[in-house]
């Protein structure tokens, strides 16, 4: 499983050119009669250009106010009409005042908001789509949204198949869809193993793997390694800690069922004694080495526990890199890296479509032979070694 960012029939825009795009498309919407003379010259093509292409860097916030002074008159305008109110260019236009700007009651006019970071994502970005969203990803931002494909991945398949995909804005996160997801191909394929990158593990998508019988395998993890002994090196029994990494018994261990937490108890006298006492994570107390573990927790610990298995991570590694190669296909022989519709509906059937047409050419290239490399090495090493026995016999 692994997700991959779409964008729509939209480009990105600064600021300045959203709330001309936006403020262009009210005003067509509205009758010519309620217009005032300064919200007429918007339809002009002299005005985009003054405000757009003629503008110099320091006239870009003044030309701004500008803008936001024009979408507020508008507004008010559009407020006494109701059937006027309720046309989608219009509730566009108070929404992106209200994510924009705000009222000054000193000066009587409306402000830019300062950039906002971390609560922009939902804001609106483009006038022609007002489902997508912001999201930055490392060093890049992308705006629209996100798919994650689900793709078959044993080892003995001629040609593997994308069997599930969800559709969703790119502020969602990939632990959110392997949720929703994880469920249908459980049920649907009977899915016994998982194999994904560290932007899918946590909680949440443990519990629903262990409810649907589906085993997690990661190539990485977000999150911070810690410099003690994992946590992972304490033995458990079922919600229990038994002993300690040295092999130490614990002399309590109580679990709290509300919140899933363990707090276990060692000998202090021990623990002092202990030559691995400063890299343990317990807590030395007056009467007890103490130390309590979420079940989030130990959930990290047992994931980076498989990373650090070698011949695991290999496996997990392999099996996963595939499925990004099917995202780049999926962009590159479908045009899925910039879909020819807008909104998330459209966006989200067209998406579906264009697997479609990945998985039936897939079946094409199984019915033609044209199957994966190391199954056609093997075919060729089964026929050199049934040629060599039939000339030894």
């Amino acid at each position: 499983m692994d997700s991959t960012q779409i964008m729509s029939n939209i480009r990105r825009a600064g600021r300045l050119s959203l709330a001309y795009d936006v403020l262009y498309q009210a005003v067509k919407a509205c009758p010519v009669e309620i217009l005032s003379t300064e919200l007429m010259e918007v339809t002009k093509p002299e005005f985009k250009k003054n405000l757009l292409y003629r503008v110099k860097a320091r006239e870009i916030s003044g030309r701004l106010h500008e803008l936001l002074q024009l979408c507020a008159e508008l507004t008010v305008v559009a407020s006494n009409n109701k059937d006027l109110e309720q046309r989608e260019e219009l509730q566009l236009l108070a929404r992106f005042l209200l994510e924009q700007a705000e009222y000054d009651s000193e000066t009587k006019s409306w402000a830019a908001k300062k950039n906002q970071k971390g609560k922009t994502s939902n804001n609106l970005q483009s006038a022609y789509d007002p489902d997508a969203t912001c999201r930055k990803k490392g060093d890049e931002v992308h705006v629209g949204y996100v798919a994650n494909l689900a793709e078959t991945c044993a080892d003995e398949n001629p040609v593997q198949i994308v069997t599930d995909y969800t559709f969703e804005k790119n502020n969602v996160a990939d632990t959110t869809m392997a949720h929703e997801s994880i469920p249908r191909l459980s049920k649907t394929y009977g899915t016994k193993e998982l194999y994904v990158d560290g932007g899918y593990s946590g909680e949440e998508v443990h519990n629903t793997a262990s409810v649907n019988n589906v085993s997690m395998y990661y190539t990485n993890m977000t999150g911070k390694e810690s410099s003690k002994i994992p946590i992972s090196d304490f033995t458990f029994e079922e919600d229990k800690v038994t002993h300690c990494p040295a092999g130490h018994p614990s002399e309590l261990s109580f679990h709290n069922p509300e919140n899933g937490k363990i707090l276990a108890h060692f000998n202090i006298e021990v623990c002092n004694k202990c030559k691995a006492k400063h890299s343990c994570p317990t807590q030395p107390k007056r009467q007890a080495a103490t130390i309590t573990i979420s079940r989030k927790q130990r959930i990290a610990a047992e994931t980076r526990k498989q990373i650090l298995d070698k011949d695991q991570h290999r496996i997990n590694t392999s099996k996963r890199a595939a499925t990004e190669g099917t995202n780049s296909a999926m962009k590159r022989a479908h045009g899925a890296d910039k879909l020819a519709v807008r909104g998330e509906n459209k966006c989200r059937t067209v998406f579906g479509l264009k697997t479609l047409a990945h998985n039936f050419k897939q079946l094409v290239r199984c019915v033609r032979g044209d199957i994966r490399r190391s199954l056609q090495d093997a075919a060729r090493r089964h026929r050199r070694e049934q040629l060599l026995a039939s000339q030894s016999a």
